[in-house]
């Protein structure tokens, strides 16, 4: 019988992964939105960072006004810059995912 290893992240067990707030040191990508899918397209981003990454991250709001053309955006900034590298190439834009979040 082999025996598998299962690494946990310390930052999902201390609840430290997922910030509050946006620090100026993270590297950040905008990520094109509809107006009326803002609040899910935010649960999965963060779905999606969660389950693929490991570091650091936050998800939100680029501005306090929506638009209702389809030009709002969602900011998504990473403690790690390799991370924001392979998110803005990996992530699936135009892919619909079912979220526990």
């Amino acid at each position: 019988m082999s025996e598998q290893s299962i690494e946990i992240n310390p930052l999902n067990v201390l609840g430290k992964r997922v910030v509050k707030s946006l620090p100026a040191h993270f590297t950040t990508i905008n990520v094109p939105c509809d107006s009326w899918r803002i609040s899910e397209r935010i649960k999965e981003l963060k779905y999606w960072i969660f389950t693929t990454l490991e570091g650091r991250y936050w998800v939100g709001d680029s501005s306090s006004e929506f638009s209702f053309d389809g030009n709002n955006m969602i900011t998504v900034g990473f403690e790690d810059s390799a991370e924001a590298t392979y998110f803005s190439l990996a992530y699936p834009e135009n892919e619909q995912e079912e979220t526990p979040f």
